[in-house]
Parts: C-alpha cells; structure tokens; sequence
C-alpha cells in the first residue's frame, strides 16, 4: 500500500469516476431540473460534509500521529538496543564478546530481513531467535560484585525497553485501520461529492472545474490515510535508518577498539 504509482492511479481514475457521474447526472437533470432546489441541497450538503469532515479529520490527525510514533519508537528501540551494547565494556570479557555478537547479528537482521516482512505485517524468525538470544545473555548473568551488580540491572532495564519497542514496533506494522474503516472513508467522500452534483450552475465547465477540485482536496486527505496508515509499507515507509547508523557503528567499533 501507499506506493506513489498506485496512489497517481487511484487519483486518475477516482476522478474520471467523478466526472462521469456528474456528467450523467447533468443529462438527467436537465430534463427536470435546473436549480431550483439549491438552497435545499445546499443545505443537505453542508450537514453530510461537515460531519465528514469531522470524521475524515480525525481518522487522518490519528494516522500522522500513529506513523510518527511509530518512527520514534524505532529510534527508541536502536538508541536502547546501542547502549546494551555500550554497557558491556565493563562486563566480563566472555559476556562482552557474546553479547556484542548477538546484537550486531540482531541489528543485521532486523535490516536485511525482518523489514521486508513487515512489509506484509510479519516477522522475522531468525531475528526473533537472535533477541531472545540477547534476552537469555543478560538475564542469565550472575554479577560478581557490584560494579557487575550495577551494570546488569541497568541491563535488564534497556533490555526491558527494546523488548517492549520491538514488539510495539511489529504491531505497528499491522494496518492503522481496517478494511471497513476503509471502506466507510471512501464511500463518504464519494457520497458528499454526489451532493455537488445538485448544483446547476449554467456554465458546466466551471461546474466541472469546481467538482474536480472538491474531489482532489477530500483525495488528499484519503491518500494521506492510506500512505500513513502502513508505517512500515509503501513509498513513504519507515526505514531502519537508526539501525543501519548503529550498525555501522558497531563494526567501526569491534574494528578500532
């Protein structure tokens, strides 16, 4: 969903539609009426579009605000994952070793493929396997004294929070919104552009002109659900920019430290 080809080809043919109703519409109407109940659609119209509105604006304030926190809980989720990392410069050198390991070759694969199956609301198995991996290492762990007493509680915590980051981070790679939802969007846009079509202004292509442009504006807020509603699919998606940047960092670090 959301690819800007598709959404190009929505928008064409959503339009075309429009226009061949009113078109129709047009025929039929001027066989019986020329606006001599505007004021009456008029005021059907403005009821019908303003409680699509309301509808329509809080299904798109609520679509930009679950992609943006998608996004930061990413970034959360590899900023957590990286001071794990960081933290185990003062654990014993057999945890050291194991743990960096299994985070880089978790980093590695929530980047080569578990964001290629979220792209179709999945998960990764192998990446599943390799946190709990990380899961088992630390919470495994029996501190000597209390410098490693410290070191692991703080530990436990951030593992805490990646664990709790990765799973919000899976569920938000469900759609936003169902099907009906959907459906419903887009049969209340199509029914409020319908009122326009009441409206009998002598000069069609004006009429046309101003239908297509009704059109375009309650497009657009119907694209941005369907393009912000899949935070991790589409053109517009969430990439794993945090966890490439961490990765690289890791092996800079393993290289020169």
């Amino acid at each position: 969903m959301g690819s800007y080809l598709s959404l190009i080809i929505l928008t064409i043919c959503s339009i075309g539609l429009v226009l061949s109703g009113l078109v129709f519409t047009r025929k039929i109407l001027n066989k019986f009426y020329t606006g001599q109940y505007e004021h009456q659609a008029s005021a059907f119209l403005s009821i019908a579009a303003a409680l699509y509105s309301i509808v329509l604006g809080l299904i798109v304030a609520s679509a930009l605000s679950d992609f943006q926190a998608a996004r930061v809980n990413v970034q959360d989720e590899a900023t957590c994952l990286r001071n794990i990392y960081h933290l185990c410069y003062g654990m014993p050198i057999d945890f050291k070793t194991k743990a960096e390991n299994s985070i880089i070759a978790y980093t590695n694969l929530v980047v080569t493929d578990e964001w290629n199956a979220m792209e179709k609301g999945d998960y990764s198995v192998n990446a599943r396997k390799e946190f709990l991996k990380i899961w088992s290492i630390i919470a495994c762990f029996k501190p000597k004294d209390n410098q490693e007493s410290n070191l692991h509680a703080q530990l436990l915590n951030l593992i805490t929070n990646v664990s709790d980051a990765r799973h919000k981070r899976l569920l938000a790679a469900s759609p936003s919104f169902g099907p009906v939802i959907h459906s419903f969007l887009w049969c209340g846009g199509l029914i409020t552009i319908m009122f326009t079509y009441f409206f009998y202004l002598k000069n069609f292509s004006l009429q046309i002109f101003m239908t297509v442009l009704v059109t375009l504006l309650i497009l657009f807020n119907l694209l941005m659900v369907e393009m912000f509603g899949y935070p991790f699919s589409g053109d517009l998606k969430i990439k794993p920019d945090a966890f490439v940047f961490d990765l690289n960092g890791y092996e800079f670090e393993k290289m020169h430290y």
